[in-house]
């Protein structure tokens, strides 16, 4: 949310926003946001075939909750949605995504794509998000995925960086050695951004794991 507020600020004051509730009035993306991070199955057009069910419909929930539009996606029900409010049962949906297809009902343009620990999702999301115009991306990398197999340094392909430097501005903490395979893979998704024609920007989160790190992707 405070993202978004930085985001898409037009930098004029709110004379309606509320002391107590100020993001009901803040900025937010023109087309929505789309929560694929942990509901989402991938259908590549040669023979593999990825299924990702890792969540709850939490963010979906929080977000709706605070009055922003937006879906999550599944393959399937789950459980868990029983226990949500009407307005957040209409905001989850279940979705086979297919990235191989030239057209997806809840990817519209301006709409900001949300990939939490995505896994075989991860490497797509600045590409889906470029190839629907879409208003930007958030991505928190947990396990290792190129576009058809497991990230390996060895044999996955390279995206070129702009400069000598770029490693250092991602600022990817560590010991600044940066040898770390999840280093790594966090490196060749920022170049993979940056090849997609978006600014990249990188941060930790204060979340229960391991796996902290977020990508962001702007214009």
């Amino acid at each position: 949310m405070l993202l978004w507020k930085d985001t898409f600020s037009t930098h004029e004051a709110l004379d309606d926003e509320d002391p107590l509730e100020p993001w009901k009035t803040w900025p937010r993306p023109p087309g929505g946001f789309l929560d694929f991070g942990y509901v989402a199955i991938v259908t590549h057009w040669t023979t593999f075939d990825f299924l990702r069910r890792c969540g709850n419909g939490l963010l979906t929930h929080i977000l709706t909750a605070e009055g922003y539009t937006g879906f999550g996606i599944d393959v399937r029900a789950r459980t868990s949605w029983t226990h949500y409010s009407a307005p957040t049962l209409a905001a989850l949906r279940v979705h086979a995504f297919d990235p191989s297809t030239d057209e997806d009902i809840y990817l519209k343009p301006g709409v900001f794509i949300i990939a939490n620990h995505a896994d075989e999702l991860t490497p797509w999301a600045p590409v889906v998000s470029t190839l629907y115009d879409a208003s930007g991306y958030l991505s928190i990398p947990c396990c290792s995925w190129a576009f058809d197999a497991k990230f390996e340094r060895s044999s996955t392909p390279t995206y070129p960086v702009p400069t000598d430097d770029f490693v250092e501005t991602l600022n990817l903490g560590g010991d600044g050695s940066h040898k770390s395979s999840y280093s790594m893979y966090r490196i060749w998704l920022a170049a993979l951004s940056l090849h997609c024609g978006w600014e990249v920007e990188c941060e930790t989160l204060r979340i229960p794991s391991t796996r902290n790190w977020a990508i962001v992707g702007s214009y």
